[in-house]
């Protein structure tokens, strides 16, 4: 089991989950949650929701038969929610240019924050 902080999970918290791991015995507490203050992985950073999320999204799209890989006449369209200030539609955006290029078009972001 291994912990990903979301929204108003501030650095405090994240150091009293990791020491608790510690303290009950955990083998590698460092490894408990990601995100970390002074180490670990920055979700916002390295886009590690997106990641879940992107492969969770390209197996979707395949067992539709909309693989934006094998698209040759025209891009797969898409509409993301989520701001592409945030953590996972902004990374999002970065790892969908990354798999597909020009072979998918995110043609909608639905955004709370007022930055799309």
């Amino acid at each position: 089991l291994y912990l990903g902080p979301d929204e108003q999970v501030v650095p405090a918290d994240i150091d009293w989950i990791v020491d608790r791991a510690h303290r009950r015995g955990l083998a590698a507490p460092s490894a408990f949650m990601s995100s970390k203050p002074r180490n670990g992985i920055n979700h916002k950073e390295f886009g590690v929701t997106s990641e879940g999320v992107f492969v969770f999204l390209d197996e979707a799209l395949c067992k539709n038969g909309l693989n934006p890989r094998e698209q040759s006449k025209r891009p797969v369209t898409i509409k993301l929610t989520g701001g592409p200030d945030g953590d996972v539609a902004g990374n999002m955006i970065r790892i969908l240019n990354r798999e597909y290029g020009n072979k998918i078009r995110v043609v909608a972001i639905a955004d709370g924050t007022g930055c799309a």
